[in-house]
């Protein structure tokens, strides 16, 4: 059955001791990985939390983010991503539109909604992430208060067994034009999304990717969390982006696959200018990499796909769908003999119909 929890479950079985994620200084293995998913969808289980219920999670770039999203898909459950820095009145309304019975949050968002919780009907557990010194609640009553690092249990829960269109995630809208919405997407959806993607980008257990997006969004959810984990590569969590910590991290990580949007890439690219230093170490790190793959949102061209992705081999889609490349160093003002993009290389791309789609910056 095509979901991302069995896929998992087979990526485990082949490379249990291969990194799944690098966060700071920790490395956590496929292995120890799906542990801590049993771990939690265990005590998930027994918390109550059953096939269709909603969990919501409120969480930055974190392990607790991963470690939760695919507990509660192993649970069955259904996972409602929300963003940390909403305002209380946007949550509130999530949440409530939600059904949630679950949530994980920051343990500052708990503390501050604590009395406000109490009024969603369905909620059951609330499990606080620590951040920022403030400490996780911890009570018992109508809805239990846990620290999740006691929300993993000594026991493993069975894994779920779903059709592939029960639905899996509920992503909303940002609610520009009234009330957020929120769009279903099932598991299906989600596996074969990363399946595509996967194969597009052309993903190996060898390659590390970047999350800098934040995992909330269905952008990163779906290329830098569900592709490179069924393929086996490593995903290197960045809490929050940061140009400085993007070109700290490229060359101690040998990442090979970023993506980002515009005003990113921009961010970069003036960071570089500004500090030579990072240009040059990122360039001369990234000569012995592989030629990387970039991916960018397809925010100037609304009649493209949500998220517009080119590989080093431009051989997955028909040709219409081909980009034209070219590039430039932003250092020298030269083409790049080396026909390796870099951070010091400034790429534009336009679609075959020739309107111009955007522009973007490479990792490597």
């Amino acid at each position: 059955m095509a979901n991302l929890v069995t896929a998992l479950q087979g990526v485990v079985a082949t490379y249990p001791n291969k990194a799944a994620y690098v966060f700071g200084e920790d490395t956590v293995t496929y292995g120890q990985f799906y542990g801590q998913v049993e771990a939690m969808a265990a005590t998930l289980e027994q918390k109550g939390i059953a096939q269709g219920d909603h969990v919501a999670l409120v969480l930055g770039n974190s392990p607790a983010f991963l470690i939760s999203y695919f507990a509660v898909l192993a649970r069955g459950g259904v996972v409602i991503p929300i963003n940390p820095t909403y305002t209380p009145d946007e949550m509130a309304y999530i949440l409530l539109d939600g059904d949630v019975k679950a949530i994980v949050a920051l343990s500052p968002l708990v503390a501050q909604a604590e009395a406000a919780l109490t009024k969603l009907p369905q909620l059951r557990l609330v499990i606080s992430v620590p951040y920022a010194d403030v400490p996780a609640l911890k009570r018992d009553g109508d809805i239990e208060f846990l620290p999740f690092n006691e929300a993993f249990a000594t026991t493993k829960a069975e894994v779920i067994e779903v059709g592939e269109d029960e639905v899996a995630v509920i992503l909303y809208t940002s609610g520009t034009t009234g009330k957020p919405k929120g769009a279903l997407l099932t598991h299906l959806n989600l596996f074969s999304n990363a399946q595509s993607i996967g194969e597009y980008l052309e993903i190996t257990p060898e390659d590390k990717a970047l999350a800098a997006l934040p995992m909330f969004h269905v952008f990163c959810l779906t290329v830098i969390v569900n592709a490179p984990l069924l393929r086996g590569a490593t995903i290197v969590i960045l809490p929050k982006f940061s140009p400085q910590d993007v070109f700290d991290l490229v060359p101690k990580h040998r990442v090979s696959i970023f993506a980002g949007v515009p005003t990113m890439y921009n961010f970069l690219l003036q960071t570089a200018m500004k500090v030579p230093a990072y240009a040059r170490r990122s360039g001369t790190s990234a000569s012995s990499y592989p030629v990387g793959r970039v991916c960018r949102s397809s925010c100037s061209n609304r009649s493209s796909r949500n998220s517009n992705v080119r590989s080093s081999k431009d051989t997955a889609y028909p040709k219409r769908h081909r980009s034209r490349v070219s590039i430039r160093s932003t250092v020298s003002g030269k083409p790049d003999r080396s026909g390796r993009p870099s951070f010091t290389s400034r790429t534009r791309s336009s679609m075959s119909s020739g309107k111009r789609s955007g522009s973007m910056r490479s990792v490597n």
